[in-house]
């Protein structure tokens, strides 16, 4: 079984796997790989040649390249990206024909730096399992080979005859030969001439000849005839053909030529290296050796791969606080979490939402509804209409007068912003008193930031303490981990779901809800927190399918931002945008697993901001 066949996701065209390896017998697959050495050092077989790999070096099998990878040390890790070419070929139609090559004795240059920033970064936005991770990996990938094609697809052959990475400074040079050598690959087995390579390339055969030879270290026919053995190699370890009949299969005119050539390169004649090897194949008989890496281990040791510290605005360095937190999905509750609400309403705010606001009110089962009315509005039929509406949806309602100071403004405009549901969640998480909010802002309805106290803009659209309150409303039950950062819920007995969120704030952030702050203060205060929050959390007697759904909450997805981004109008509406809701909602993510005793979650934080997580049986 020399031909391995990947499985992907149907909607994540790559396949990540992080192991202690000690040994992947010889096989080849139709897809690309980087493989990453994230601990000690592994062997590679490939090709003609045998490469020592060690902590921090990244290497790619290109398709159809026979390799094996055996460990050099009692304990390695080592990561293996492997990419679906058929969907990546959609923006890259020569992928499954490339030639990268990422092996230098000497990886000084900055592309081996950009080489390894894009790899463990990929590994590390997967592990994470963020916000759209599965998007941002794709995306970053994408990237990446764009940034092979400009730098890697191309290779020479050095005096050892391993195929290694040329530097070479001419970007138009390289342009060309990432089409050639490509070229080559593809139709190797054919009569390909240099006259055919120069009339595709529009260049003179001895600019091309020269060319060739001055970056991958051999002449064309040697090139040609190099390419050849090795695709040899799957027919020689993977059939039984006979040699005669694999020297036609890869291009060779005659047999003799192609044993020389094979030879000249593998040390020994085609015969020879099936007798040798043939025993050393993957399959049912040398199955694979490895074992996987935990994911908070895998994240540490590619921590150690990327830099650490960065500078941030203002020229202030960012703190950063790793968290590494286990938790017993079987944990006696540290406490019973029961939240209640009582809800603050106004016959304006059934004005303008009409029948909507018994939705909005449902979402929150409240205790209590205060209906609050101006003088003018005391002996009104709509209040007794509304009253009684509410009456009928099983609300018990208590009539209270609004007063002028209830309604003046001039609170903090930290109340519109992300640090009122980081400052109603810390405040509010561990309470058993009933709650009481404000349904909406009271006012101009064009006037969207009033620093009113309210879960809605007076024009309706959702502030970010209508998200802290819906968050509070979901965490009912056994209360098994809680801390200045973090908090975790069980809800339900038999079969239990849960509920696992992170939050990012110092006290300068709870002040912006507590004291008086102009908008711009707020802004300013928000832009300067850009302190990072890393939190990995491991849950553990946890077994089964379950759906993990991921919410992220920050700065820029409040009607807040979207202000400042405007600069601060005093009013706005718009006939033909978007409902600003949009621009309010959180980002989400949802994925599936199948967990066995254990899973591992990741919640990065930058800046002001809440994470939630929940983990549902399905």
């Amino acid at each position: 079984m020399l031909e391995e066949k990947i499985t992907y996701e149907y909607d994540f065209p790559l396949n990540i796997e992080i192991v202690e390896l000690k040994e992947y017998p010889l096989h080849y697959q139709h897809d690309v790989e980087f493989i990453a050495v994230l601990q000690g050092s592994v062997e590679i077989k490939i090709g003609v040649g045998t490469y020592t790999l060690s902590s921090g070096s990244v290497f790619t099998v290109n398709a159809r390249e026979v390799h094996g990878i055996y460990g050099k040390d009692t304990q390695n890790t080592v990561a293996f990206i492997t990419l679906n070419t058929e969907f990546f070929s959609q923006k890259f139609p020569l992928l499954s024909n490339s030639a990268f090559r990422t092996y230098s004795e000497n990886e000084s240059d900055p592309r081996f730096t950009t080489l390894r920033e894009s790899v463990f970064g990929i590994l590390s936005l997967y592990l994470r399992r963020g916000i759209n991770y599965k998007r941002n990996c794709i995306d970053e990938t994408m990237e990446l080979l764009d940034f092979m094609d400009k730098n890697f697809n191309l290779c020479a052959v050095n005096e050892d005859g391993l195929s290694v990475s040329p530097l070479h400074e001419n970007l138009l040079i390289l342009e060309r030969m990432s089409r050639i050598i490509p070229y080559i690959y593809e139709h190797h087995a054919e009569k390909i001439s240099l006259d055919d390579l120069a009339e595709e390339e529009h260049l003179s055969i001895y600019y091309l000849s020269h060319m060739i030879k001055t970056c991958t270290g051999l002449s064309f026919r040697d090139f040609l005839c190099y390419a050849r053995v090795e695709f040899s190699e799957m027919y020689l370890l993977g059939t039984d053909m006979k040699i005669n009949q694999i020297a036609r299969e890869v291009g060779f005119s005659t047999t003799a030529y192609y044993e020389k050539f094979f030879e000249r390169w593998f040390h020994r004649t085609p015969s020879e290296h099936r007798k040798e090897y043939l025993n050393k194949v993957l399959g049912p008989a040398r199955p694979r050796q490895n074992r996987k890496v935990s994911v908070n281990t895998a994240l540490s040791l590619i921590q150690q791969e990327l830099s650490a510290t960065h500078q941030k605005a203002y020229g202030l360095p960012a703190k950063q606080l790793k968290l590494f937190t286990k938790m017993n999905a079987l944990e006696r509750p540290l406490a019973k979490l029961t939240h209640t609400f009582e809800m603050e309403v106004s016959l304006s705010d059934y004005k303008r939402l009409g029948f909507m606001i018994f939705g909005e009110l449902k979402k929150f089962d409240c205790s209590m509804i205060n209906l609050k009315y101006t003088e003018a509005e005391q002996d009104s039929p709509e209040l007794e209409r509304f009253k009684g509406l509410l009456e009928e949806n099983g609300y018990t309602v208590n009539l209270r007068r609004a007063y002028k100071e209830d309604i003046i403004s001039g609170k903090s405009f930290g109340l519109d912003s992300i640090a009122n549901l980081i400052y109603i969640f810390q405040r509010n998480i561990l309470s058993s008193q009933p709650m009481a909010f404000k349904l909406m802002d009271g006012g101009d309805e064009n006037v969207l930031l009033k620093s009113d106290n309210g879960l809605m803009t007076s024009s309706g659209i959702y502030k970010p303490a209508y998200y802290a309150l819906l968050i509070l409303q979901k965490m009912q039950g056994d209360l098994i981990a809680y801390e200045k950062n973090y908090a975790a819920v069980r809800i339900g007995t038999d079969n239990p779901s849960f509920i696992i969120v992170a939050l990012n704030y110092d006290n300068s952030i709870l002040r912006l809800c507590t004291g008086k702050s102009s908008m711009h203060e707020t802004r300013d205060r928000l832009k300067k927190f850009r302190d990072e929050l890393e939190l990995n959390v491991t849950l553990n007697n946890i077994t089964g399918s379950y759906s993990i759904n991921k919410y992220s909450f920050t700065n820029p997805d409040t009607v807040f931002d979207f202000m400042a981004r405007l600069d601060f109008p005093k009013t706005y509406s718009s006939a033909i945008d978007f409902d600003l809701n949009y621009y309010s909602i959180p980002k989400t993510d949802i994925y599936t697993d199948e967990i066995d005793g254990k899973l591992h979650l990741n919640f990065t934080v930058e800046g002001a901001g809440l994470q939630m997580a929940i983990i549902q049986p399905i």
